[in-house]
Protein backbone atom coordinates (compact mmCIF):
# COMPACT_ATOMS: atom_id res chain seq x y z
CA UNK A 1 0.00 0.00 0.00
CA UNK A 2 1.39 3.62 -0.88
CA UNK A 3 1.62 6.55 0.95
CA UNK A 4 1.01 9.90 -0.75
CA UNK A 5 3.63 12.05 -0.73
CA UNK A 6 3.54 15.03 1.60
CA UNK A 7 3.16 18.30 -0.18
CA UNK A 8 6.99 20.46 -0.02
CA UNK A 9 6.89 23.07 2.37
CA UNK A 10 6.83 26.71 1.20
CA UNK A 11 9.23 28.92 0.39
CA UNK A 12 9.50 32.51 1.89
CA UNK A 13 10.42 34.35 -1.39
CA UNK A 14 14.08 36.06 -0.54
CA UNK A 15 13.79 40.10 0.51
CA UNK A 16 14.17 41.71 -2.68
CA UNK A 17 17.02 43.99 -3.49
CA UNK A 18 14.56 47.23 -3.48
CA UNK A 19 13.81 46.12 -0.02
CA UNK A 20 16.96 45.93 1.11
CA UNK A 21 17.56 49.24 -0.15
CA UNK A 22 14.79 50.63 1.59
CA UNK A 23 15.91 49.15 4.84
CA UNK A 24 19.68 50.43 4.60
CA UNK A 25 18.09 54.10 3.34
CA UNK A 26 15.77 54.13 6.53
CA UNK A 27 18.97 52.85 8.71
CA UNK A 28 20.89 55.88 7.25
CA UNK A 29 18.50 58.77 7.89
CA UNK A 30 18.30 57.40 11.21
CA UNK A 31 21.85 57.95 11.68
CA UNK A 32 21.77 61.08 9.96
CA UNK A 33 19.23 62.63 11.97
CA UNK A 34 20.39 60.95 15.43
CA UNK A 35 24.02 62.43 14.78
CA UNK A 36 22.11 65.83 13.19
CA UNK A 37 20.53 65.90 17.09
CA UNK A 38 23.68 65.02 18.92
CA UNK A 39 25.53 68.21 16.50
CA UNK A 40 22.49 70.32 17.77
CA UNK A 41 22.50 70.02 21.36
CA UNK A 42 26.18 69.62 21.59
CA UNK A 43 26.56 72.97 23.70
CA UNK A 44 24.25 71.01 26.22
CA UNK A 45 26.02 67.77 26.89
CA UNK A 46 29.12 69.29 26.90
CA UNK A 47 27.43 71.50 29.49
CA UNK A 48 25.87 68.82 31.25
CA UNK A 49 29.40 66.42 31.00
CA UNK A 50 31.02 69.74 32.84
CA UNK A 51 28.93 69.85 35.85
CA UNK A 52 29.39 66.51 36.00
CA UNK A 53 32.58 66.22 35.91
CA UNK A 54 33.24 69.49 38.14
CA UNK A 55 30.83 67.60 40.74
CA UNK A 56 32.65 64.46 41.17
CA UNK A 57 35.85 66.72 41.89
CA UNK A 58 33.40 68.08 44.76
CA UNK A 59 32.95 71.17 43.03
CA UNK A 60 29.58 73.12 42.94
CA UNK A 61 28.68 76.25 40.60
CA UNK A 62 25.77 78.47 40.07
CA UNK A 63 23.92 78.06 36.61
CA UNK A 64 26.30 78.13 33.52
CA UNK A 65 26.05 77.19 30.00
CA UNK A 66 29.17 76.54 27.30
CA UNK A 67 28.86 77.05 23.74
CA UNK A 68 30.48 74.48 22.04
CA UNK A 69 32.11 75.70 18.26
CA UNK A 70 30.73 73.24 15.32
CA UNK A 71 33.56 70.97 15.41
CA UNK A 72 33.58 71.33 19.53
CA UNK A 73 37.42 71.93 19.19
CA UNK A 74 36.37 75.46 21.06
CA UNK A 75 34.43 76.11 24.11
CA UNK A 76 33.23 79.18 25.65
CA UNK A 77 32.10 79.15 29.65
CA UNK A 78 30.12 82.14 30.61
CA UNK A 79 30.47 83.38 33.83
CA UNK A 80 29.90 81.59 36.96
CA UNK A 81 30.95 81.17 40.57
CA UNK A 82 32.14 78.22 42.21
CA UNK A 83 32.43 76.77 45.91
CA UNK A 84 34.95 73.46 46.70
CA UNK A 85 33.82 71.12 49.26
CA UNK A 86 37.63 70.69 50.56
CA UNK A 87 41.39 72.00 50.14
CA UNK A 88 43.29 75.46 50.24
CA UNK A 89 41.06 76.71 47.55
CA UNK A 90 36.98 77.67 48.91
CA UNK A 91 35.66 79.08 45.60
CA UNK A 92 36.58 80.23 42.09
CA UNK A 93 34.58 82.94 40.34
CA UNK A 94 35.24 84.79 36.47
CA UNK A 95 33.14 87.46 35.36
CA UNK A 96 34.15 87.04 31.66
CA UNK A 97 33.90 84.03 29.09
CA UNK A 98 36.46 81.55 29.99
CA UNK A 99 37.81 79.94 26.62
CA UNK A 100 38.83 76.35 26.25
CA UNK A 101 40.53 75.00 23.29
CA UNK A 102 40.13 71.23 22.86
CA UNK A 103 42.81 68.55 20.59
CA UNK A 104 40.71 65.14 20.25
CA UNK A 105 39.38 64.53 23.86
CA UNK A 106 42.21 66.02 25.37
CA UNK A 107 41.77 70.17 27.06
CA UNK A 108 44.84 71.74 25.48
CA UNK A 109 44.65 75.37 26.52
CA UNK A 110 41.79 77.43 28.91
CA UNK A 111 42.26 81.39 28.73
CA UNK A 112 39.87 84.05 31.33
CA UNK A 113 40.36 87.71 31.51
CA UNK A 114 39.97 87.97 35.33
CA UNK A 115 40.05 84.59 38.21
CA UNK A 116 39.06 85.48 41.31
CA UNK A 117 40.11 82.98 43.79
CA UNK A 118 39.20 82.56 47.76
CA UNK A 119 40.90 80.62 49.64
CA UNK A 120 40.37 78.87 53.29
CA UNK A 121 42.53 80.53 55.95
CA UNK A 122 45.55 78.28 57.51
CA UNK A 123 45.19 77.36 61.34
CA UNK A 124 47.74 78.60 62.49
CA UNK A 125 47.51 82.30 60.65
CA UNK A 126 47.57 85.62 63.26
CA UNK A 127 44.61 87.88 61.37
CA UNK A 128 45.20 90.69 64.20
CA UNK A 129 48.63 91.49 61.74
CA UNK A 130 46.60 91.31 58.88
CA UNK A 131 46.30 95.24 57.04
CA UNK A 132 48.77 96.72 58.92
CA UNK A 133 52.45 97.52 57.13
CA UNK A 134 54.01 95.22 59.51
CA UNK A 135 51.82 92.66 59.16
CA UNK A 136 52.18 93.04 55.48
CA UNK A 137 55.34 92.03 55.23
CA UNK A 138 56.35 89.76 57.82
CA UNK A 139 53.24 87.59 56.27
CA UNK A 140 54.56 88.08 52.42
CA UNK A 141 56.33 85.29 52.37
CA UNK A 142 53.79 83.29 53.28
CA UNK A 143 51.69 85.00 50.95
CA UNK A 144 53.86 84.62 48.15
CA UNK A 145 54.77 81.18 49.03
CA UNK A 146 51.05 80.21 48.53
CA UNK A 147 51.91 80.55 43.98
CA UNK A 148 53.97 78.00 45.01
CA UNK A 149 51.67 75.52 46.65
CA UNK A 150 49.05 75.86 44.20
CA UNK A 151 51.71 75.10 41.46
CA UNK A 152 52.84 72.03 43.32
CA UNK A 153 49.45 70.97 43.42
CA UNK A 154 49.01 71.23 40.14
CA UNK A 155 51.93 69.22 39.50
CA UNK A 156 49.95 65.87 40.02
CA UNK A 157 47.63 66.78 37.46
CA UNK A 158 47.30 66.82 33.54
CA UNK A 159 47.04 70.27 33.09
CA UNK A 160 46.46 72.38 29.41
CA UNK A 161 48.32 75.60 28.85
CA UNK A 162 46.84 78.74 31.23
CA UNK A 163 46.86 82.14 29.98
CA UNK A 164 45.36 84.80 33.16
CA UNK A 165 45.10 88.22 32.39
CA UNK A 166 44.25 88.56 36.32
CA UNK A 167 44.50 86.71 39.14
CA UNK A 168 43.13 87.79 42.57
CA UNK A 169 43.27 86.19 45.72
CA UNK A 170 40.98 86.65 48.54
CA UNK A 171 40.83 85.27 52.07
CA UNK A 172 37.39 83.51 52.87
CA UNK A 173 35.69 85.25 55.20
CA UNK A 174 37.40 88.05 54.58
CA UNK A 175 35.91 91.80 53.26
CA UNK A 176 34.06 91.88 49.98
CA UNK A 177 36.86 92.77 47.29
CA UNK A 178 39.59 93.08 49.51
CA UNK A 179 42.48 91.19 47.68
CA UNK A 180 45.56 90.00 49.61
CA UNK A 181 47.01 88.77 46.49
CA UNK A 182 46.72 90.29 42.60
CA UNK A 183 48.64 88.03 39.92
CA UNK A 184 49.16 89.63 36.14
CA UNK A 185 49.48 88.11 33.10
CA UNK A 186 49.97 84.21 34.20
CA UNK A 187 51.49 81.92 31.33
CA UNK A 188 51.84 78.38 32.51
CA UNK A 189 52.84 75.62 29.19
CA UNK A 190 50.78 72.65 28.79
CA UNK A 191 51.86 69.67 31.00
CA UNK A 192 51.57 65.95 32.31
CA UNK A 193 50.70 64.76 35.65
CA UNK A 194 53.89 64.60 37.55
CA UNK A 195 55.76 66.63 35.09
CA UNK A 196 57.36 69.79 37.37
CA UNK A 197 55.36 73.03 36.93
CA UNK A 198 56.86 76.23 35.04
CA UNK A 199 54.66 79.28 35.72
CA UNK A 200 55.46 82.96 34.21
CA UNK A 201 53.84 86.08 35.74
CA UNK A 202 54.46 89.48 35.18
CA UNK A 203 53.52 91.50 38.15
CA UNK A 204 52.84 89.98 41.52
CA UNK A 205 51.18 92.34 44.17
CA UNK A 206 50.16 91.70 48.30
CA UNK A 207 47.33 94.16 49.50
CA UNK A 208 48.58 97.58 51.48
CA UNK A 209 49.25 97.74 54.79
CA UNK A 210 48.97 100.80 56.84
CA UNK A 211 51.83 102.11 59.20
CA UNK A 212 51.71 104.53 61.80
CA UNK A 213 51.90 107.85 61.30
CA UNK A 214 50.07 106.77 57.75
CA UNK A 215 52.93 105.32 56.27
CA UNK A 216 51.43 102.89 54.10
CA UNK A 217 53.69 99.81 51.93
CA UNK A 218 52.47 97.82 48.97
CA UNK A 219 55.11 94.67 48.75
CA UNK A 220 55.66 93.99 44.65
CA UNK A 221 57.28 91.52 42.63
CA UNK A 222 57.58 91.84 38.90
CA UNK A 223 59.08 89.28 36.39
CA UNK A 224 58.18 86.25 38.52
CA UNK A 225 58.77 82.81 38.38
CA UNK A 226 57.74 79.89 40.12
CA UNK A 227 59.18 76.16 39.29
CA UNK A 228 57.12 73.36 41.73
CA UNK A 229 56.64 69.82 42.05
CA UNK A 230 54.59 68.02 44.02
CA UNK A 231 57.87 68.47 47.32
CA UNK A 232 59.35 71.56 46.19
CA UNK A 233 58.89 74.65 44.86
CA UNK A 234 60.58 78.48 44.29
CA UNK A 235 58.99 81.55 43.33
CA UNK A 236 61.52 84.07 42.10
CA UNK A 237 61.30 88.12 41.20
CA UNK A 238 62.47 91.28 41.22
CA UNK A 239 61.02 93.33 44.24
CA UNK A 240 59.31 96.63 43.01
CA UNK A 241 57.50 97.56 46.70
CA UNK A 242 55.81 101.00 47.05
CA UNK A 243 56.32 102.88 49.91
CA UNK A 244 53.82 105.71 50.34
CA UNK A 245 54.82 108.73 53.19
CA UNK A 246 52.39 111.65 54.31
CA UNK A 247 53.99 114.91 52.68
CA UNK A 248 56.65 113.08 50.60
CA UNK A 249 54.63 111.08 47.92
CA UNK A 250 55.01 107.36 46.56
CA UNK A 251 58.65 105.95 46.50
CA UNK A 252 59.02 103.43 43.97
CA UNK A 253 62.13 101.10 45.09
CA UNK A 254 62.42 98.68 42.43
CA UNK A 255 63.65 102.27 40.52
CA UNK A 256 66.12 102.65 43.12
CA UNK A 257 68.43 99.27 43.18
CA UNK A 258 67.32 96.28 41.53
CA UNK A 259 66.83 93.59 44.10
CA UNK A 260 65.98 89.97 43.49
CA UNK A 261 63.86 87.87 46.17
CA UNK A 262 63.82 83.95 45.82
CA UNK A 263 61.11 82.27 47.97
CA UNK A 264 62.02 78.32 48.54
CA UNK A 265 59.39 76.00 50.06
CA UNK A 266 59.96 72.24 51.04
CA UNK A 267 58.29 69.56 51.84
CA UNK A 268 55.10 70.40 50.06
CA UNK A 269 53.30 67.46 50.67
CA UNK A 270 53.61 67.40 54.35
CA UNK A 271 53.91 70.27 56.26
CA UNK A 272 55.65 72.82 54.36
CA UNK A 273 59.05 75.01 54.94
CA UNK A 274 59.76 78.77 53.42
CA UNK A 275 62.92 80.28 53.21
CA UNK A 276 63.81 83.71 51.89
CA UNK A 277 66.66 84.73 50.14
CA UNK A 278 67.89 88.41 48.47
CA UNK A 279 70.38 88.44 45.40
Amino acid sequence: MSTAASPPPPVTPAPSAARWRAIALMLLAASVLLAMGLWLLRSAIVTAMIRRNLATRGVSCEPFEVEASATIGDLVIAPTRCTVREGVIAGLAWDAPMRAHLEGSTMASLEVETLEVTRRAGEDEAPDAVGTALGVWMQAPARVGGVVHFASRLSEIDSPALHVARLVVIREGGQEHEHELELERIECPAREAGAPVRIAIEGLTLAAGDGPLGVSAVPRLRDVSVEADRSHGTIEGTADATLTLPGLGSLQLGSLVTQRVIVTAEQLDTQPRWSVELR
